[in-house]
């Protein structure tokens, strides 16, 4: 429905400026109801409460917040609002006892959005920012970030009252806020050197830019912010007030800048001043991590094979003395473990292990609270006892979902010629199927966790199978070069593009999960679908290079490690390629691009591709999109205004979501929505099913 609405007003969804109304139903207020009939559909998943970062696979601190006094937990709850296009947020306290309820404190605000350094500019990736609530030691108040009229800012709220009060005035968005010892004042963070440098952009503009490093054409020909812009540390008393420059003390207090590629913590301290951590074991950025941790006056690295690989999280036990960490195991890193170790002795002992995702794991007296998601269950919050490893379900915010129908999910696995380990988790629709078995979409890259919409989210995996179309959630096999973690970065970098190999390698473990497919009798080889962002964007343009007979395909980035990637991408990109490999713009190399270029193969490319991108990625896409174009391949592109690598924008998701099924649906089953709104979008598909390449293809078949 929200789809359909925002569908019907033209997507003009930029154009929003009333002010909407309160957001309601933040927190669960109602008793789980019985099993429906009813299956997930669009608006459901859209309507997900989330916790912390959405995809599992984001790393970054926990956004549970532990009491001083253990009892009670703080957090920030999010749910799109796709009509008014913004993200609701309510800041939460909850009891840790079994019968305590969520309690808003406070609730309001613009969405807080990440920023990632990348080739030295600091840019945005469409992620949210992962609020942390800090409370004070004496447990009273709470300090939190808060954006109001583009403005972030620190505030403060009474956890007995809801009086919530802004205490900075920060010309610049404040970035990060603890208490100082005593919690008579604030502490918080930013980088003054934001004005300084929008104003040298604009004297600079009066002269031309000068076209160097520090200019992104995707992001526009204006300089962009440079990634090693000061972070300074400032305090502030508590009721607001002036402002100094924060004292070392206070700074550690604050800690450092959370990084969302890598898990967190991967360190520890006890309260004496014990140390731990995980070390890479290698000079390759895909090395594994060994445990280490301080203990009889040294330093000690635990020996079991436990203590080596992925690791993803690690915090000390309320008695100081043992280590607990969470760690990736199993072929392709397929579950994740919870071990206790203490330093000094030889073995570990294993406490949990499960193919659910465990993240934003924090340690509460008893406990460890973690964010807990299943295929068929989104994210709920559960408390490990880390005696016997069982759970507790500490606050589900979505219990609405229970209730709904579900599909069939197995999870597969196979292993590819190489012999490297691969899964994925097959959802199937309700119900026997097809004589000629089920149509089926690939899903990429990650798995782990609720089946929500793949890498990005936009892809809806449950409605799709709702609507009689089998899902392949493929997880993305181990990169080949792990195998070499004595590689230098720039080894193992080079490694993973010197003659496509992970690319075959991907593609090579994809078709041996078709095969195990093909074999079952269940899945319509014939009606296939493929879609993918970012990595899976790159898969699933090598598979339709390589000729795989797809009846469509759906992809929201394209089209990296191109030759335009070199113009395009601006010096520092062709720089960085240059250096792992790539040949130079002016080089006439086409065997080399042949295997992930879509333009060189679009006179025999059928496949129907829809593309919906951000806008700071469209460019990368036009060289495609002319070649395609050329030779009457069906494609349609989508350009969507302010958006990132990953989309941010609650409309723009629902949008999505409704066009990709619309578009498998369209394609796999011959299936059209009735709505009116959608009658242009159909008209321009059956044309080109009737009438373009597709047709001569099917009608030259033998």
């Amino acid at each position: 429905m929200v789809s359909a609405l925002l569908l019907a007003a033209g997507l003009a969804v930029a154009d929003i400026d009333a002010a909407p109304p309160p957001c309601t139903g933040m927190v669960p207020t109602i008793a789980p109801a019985g099993a429906t009939d009813r299956p997930v559909s669009l608006d459901d998943l859209l309507a997900l409460r989330d916790i912390g970062q959405p995809d599992p696979s984001v790393g970054g601190p926990s956004p549970l917040a532990v009491s001083p006094d253990g009892r009670r937990i703080a957090f920030v709850i999010s749910r799109a609002d796709p009509l008014a296009n913004r993200v609701c947020q309510a800041l939460v306290v909850l009891g840790l006892d079994p019968q305590a309820r969520p309690r808003i404190v406070d609730e309001g605000g613009e969405a807080i959005r990440a920023e990632n350094v990348v080739r030295g500019s600091r840019t945005g990736s469409g992620l949210p920012a992962t609020i942390v609530p800090a409370w004070s030691p004496d447990g009273r108040y709470l300090a939190y970030l808060k954006r109001v009229g583009g403005r972030t800012q620190a505030w403060r709220v009474s956890v007995d009252d809801g009086a919530a009060v802004r205490i900075t005035d920060a010309p610049v968005d404040v970035e990060a806020v603890a208490w100082s010892e005593d919690g008579s004042r604030l502490v918080f963070a930013t980088r003054p050197g934001r004005t300084t440098f929008a104003d040298a952009v604009r004297a600079e503009g009066r002269t031309g830019f000068l076209f160097d490093h520090r200019v992104i054409p995707p992001n526009g020909f204006a300089p962009q912010l440079p990634g090693d812009l000061e972070r300074v540390v400032w305090s502030v008393p508590r009721e607001g007030g002036p402002v100094a420059r924060a004292d070392r003390q206070d700074i550690a207090r604050l800690g450092g800048e959370p990084v969302l590629s890598e898990p967190s913590p991967l360190n520890a301290v006890t309260s004496d001043g014990r140390k731990a951590g995980a070390k890479v074991d290698g000079p390759s950025p895909f090395a594994g991590r060994r445990i280490w941790a301080d203990g009889n006056g040294s330093r000690l690295a635990c020996i079991a094979s436990e203590c080596h690989g992925s690791m993803r999280g690690m915090w000390w036990g309320s008695d100081g003395r043992s280590l607990l960490f969470l760690r990736y195991e199993g072929p392709n890193n397929e579950r994740t473990s919870l071990f206790r170790w203490t330093p000094g002795e030889a073995v570990v002992r294993r406490i949990l292990t499960t193919e659910d995702a465990l993240v934003g794991c924090t340690m509460a007296p008893q406990e460890l609270l973690c964010l807990r998601e299943a295929s068929l269950a989104p994210r709920r919050i559960v408390g490990i006892d880390l005696a016997s490893g069982t759970a507790r379900t500490v606050l589900d915010p979505n219990p609405e979902f229970a209730s709904l129908a579900k599909p069939h999910v197995e999870r597969l696995r196979w292993t590819n010629p190489a012999g490297l380990p691969a899964w994925g988790d097959l959802v199937l629709p309700a119900g026997r199927p097809p004589a000629s078995g089920w149509p089926l979409v690939i899903v990429q890259y990650t798995s782990r966790g609720f089946l929500r919409g793949g890498t990005g989210d936009e892809y809806p995996i449950l409605p799709l199978a709702a609507n009689g179309i089998a899902v392949l959630s493929f997880q993305r096999p181990p990169l080949v070069v792990q195998a070499q973690p004595n590689l230098s970065s720039a080894q193992a970098v080079a490694a993973v593009l010197r003659n496509w190999d992970e690319r075959r390698s991907t593609h090579a473990s994809l078709e041996a999960g078709l095969a195990k497919l093909a074999a079952r009798g269940d899945i319509d080889r014939d009606r296939m679908g493929i879609t993918g962002l970012s990595d899976g964007s790159t898969t699933a343009r090598y598979a339709l290079v390589a000729g795989k007979p797809f009846r469509a395909a759906s992809l929201s980035t394209c089209c990296r490690y191109l030759r335009s990637d070199l113009i395009y991408g601006g010096t520092v990109l062709a720089d960085e390629m240059r250096a792992m490999g790539f040949p130079k713009v002016t080089a006439d190399d086409p065997a080399f691009w042949a295997p992930i270029s879509l333009p060189q193969a679009a006179h025999r490319l059928r496949t129907p591709i829809l593309f919906q991108l951000a806008d700071e990625e469209g460019l990368f896409a036009l060289e495609t999109f002319a070649a395609l174009r050329e030779n009457d391949v069906p494609v349609e592109l989508r350009i969507f205004p302010d958006e990132h690598h990953i989309k941010w924008q609650p409309a723009h998701r629902a949008v999505v979501y409704a066009r990709n099924l619309d578009w498998f649906r369209f394609w796999l089953r011959g299936e059209e929505d009735p709505d009116p709104a959608k009658r242009e979008q159909y008209r321009r598909w059956r044309n080109w099913r009737d009438h373009s390449a597709v047709t001569r293809l099917l009608a030259s078949a033998p």
